[in-house]
């Protein structure tokens, strides 16, 4: 039962992997087909201009001369996907098997039928590096390596000396065993690979004291966010700074301090949902970039329920800690990140000037100047409906 635990385990992992990467996989494996067509017609050419002089009296056989103008038309149709941009996964997919197939049914006749009376040259070969060329599922690549040896071992029994063709045979089934052996081996490698790519690449987006995004990541996103809406951006940016940050550094430390930014950042990420943006983009400043429609009236009870959470999550520490908020809502509006960050900011600076763990709460202005400041938990410039218990959409 452990065994056939860990192979469904490791089959899951593969399917996810295959899944999950599958645009990247499209384009390596478009890539290695292009550059395969061509290295494929180099090495037939200088295999053709240099045999007849290692082996005495041979001459090339109609599927040698074949061989060439195939390889060159699998490469150009490689190029030609590249070119068109169709790197769709299971386009490029299909054209490596149809690449791979071509290769092997050429061998196998050039290694029959090209040669009754020696021995087999490619095929053993073939059967162990093919697999490794591409990235492709390990199922696919099991059904076509058991089709081409199935056909392999039928062009031997009805072309090749019966002595000589035992011998291919057997060294043939020797190079499949193989071939599964190091298949599975380069499955595995690329799997690793691509779980350390990811766990890499979540790093370098992640603060490492807070566990949510850094500076560049949660303003990259909410930029991104803000600048496709258009002229009907809809959404709400909140900036949180933690009130007497400093004096929990000065008196505690700053391993406490790391761990107060820490519960902040948990805080954040259970009161919003996992489609928000949630970054720390400064020492003790926050950022949240609420995706969608929002109400004054919801976005009131969210902030009272971050300060409660947060209160309640430091209260072990002898420091008194908490927060101030400022947030800025954009309804329908074309909006412009920076010019709403500073808008943000500015709110978040009057709340400060009033008070701790205050927060306010503005409508969006294009020609806003800074002069003016929202009252704590009112959105200047909306009607009694506008400001009614609302929604996250």
């Amino acid at each position: 039962m452990k065994y056939v635990r860990l192979i469904k385990d490791l089959h899951g992992q593969r399917k996810k992997y295959f899944q999950q990467a599958e645009e990247e996989i499209a384009r390596e494996n478009l890539s290695i087909l292009r550059k395969a067509g061509v290295a494929t017609a180099l090495i037939l050419v200088l295999f053709l201009a240099v045999t007849p002089w290692i082996i005495r009296g041979w001459t090339a056989t109609p599927y040698h001369l074949a061989f060439l103008p195939a390889a060159l038309a699998v490469g150009a149709g490689g190029l030609l996907l590249f070119r068109k941009g169709k790197c769709k996964g299971s386009w490029v997919t299909r054209c490596c098997i149809v690449y791979e197939a071509v290769v092997f049914l050429f061998l196998i006749l050039i290694d029959t039928a090209g040669t009754p009376e020696g021995p087999s040259a490619f095929m053993p070969v073939m059967l162990i590096a093919m697999p490794a060329i591409f990235a492709v599922p390990y199922t696919l690549t099991c059904v076509l390596l058991c089709a081409m040896e199935a056909l392999y071992i039928a062009g031997v029994l009805a072309f090749k000396n019966p002595y000589l063709g035992q011998y291919d045979i057997f060294i043939s089934l020797v190079a499949m065993i193989c071939s599964g052996v190091v298949t599975n081996l380069i499955l595995s490698l690329r799997l690793k690979s691509y779980e350390l790519q990811i766990k890499y690449r979540t790093l370098s987006r992640m603060d490492a004291i807070s566990g949510i995004y850094n500076k560049q990541t949660c303003i990259d996103a909410a930029r991104e966010y803000v600048e496709q809406g258009g002229a009907k951006t809809v959404c709400t940016l909140l900036l949180a700074d933690l009130d007497d940050f400093k004096r929990v550094n000065d008196t505690l430390g700053h391993a406490v301090g790391d761990l107060v930014l820490e519960q902040m950042g948990k805080v954040l990420l259970r009161t919003f949902r996992s489609t928000d943006i949630v970054g720390r983009f400064g020492g003790d400043e926050f950022l949240v970039l609420v995706k969608g429609a929002a109400s004054q009236g919801l976005m009131n009870r969210k902030c009272q329920q971050i300060q409660k959470n947060f209160r309640s999550a430091v209260r072990e520490y002898p420091v008194a800690v908490s927060c101030s908020m400022g947030v800025v809502m954009v309804k329908n509006q074309e909006a412009e990140f920076e010019h709403l960050f500073r808008q943000a900011d500015q709110i978040l600076y009057e709340a400060k000037k009033s008070g701790k763990a205050v927060h306010r709460i503005a409508l969006y202005c294009q020609e806003w100047d800074g002069r003016e400041a929202a009252r704590p938990g009112f959105a200047q410039g909306w009607s009694e409906e506008e400001t009614a218990d609302g929604i996250l959409q």
